[in-house]
């Protein structure tokens, strides 16, 4: 199932939510958990970097490693990919088994489907160990 993101930064919740298979609201509640910048006003909802996405991931119980090397076939987890436009911009999604599930348009798509429609590269993989 895709979790639909709530505001134009909070892919990054929505992702995490799909990954573990919680609600947006169970996401959201573990944010606000997390020490530091996150406990503020906004708890992820204005973007989120690698190691909050992360730290995250740990209160709900789930262990994720960034890592720049990976097999999307085979390996899940949260990924953050990068637009090709002029004015590039970053995003999260889940990727389960070779799929991708986008917060954004709550479509499942073939992680290379989706790399090539929506003009982006895959960056870092949030691994799920």
């Amino acid at each position: 199932m895709v979790v639909r993101q709530r505001a134009s930064g909070d892919c990054g919740l929505a992702s995490l939510a799909s990954l573990t298979e919680r609600t947006y609201e169970d996401v959201y509640v573990a944010a606000s958990q997390v020490p530091g910048d996150l406990t503020r006003r906004f708890r992820g909802k204005s973007g989120l970097h690698n190691y909050q996405v992360v730290a995250i991931a740990a209160k709900l119980g789930v262990v994720l490693t960034p890592t720049r090397s990976y097999d999307l076939d085979d390996d899940n987890g949260v990924l953050r990919v990068r637009t090709l436009f002029k004015h590039p911009t970053d995003h999260y999604v889940c990727v389960r088994n070779g799929l991708v599930l986008c917060p954004t348009y709550s479509e499942v798509l073939d992680w290379r489907d989706y790399l090539r429609e929506n003009r982006c590269r895959a960056t870092t993989l949030l691994k799920e160990s």
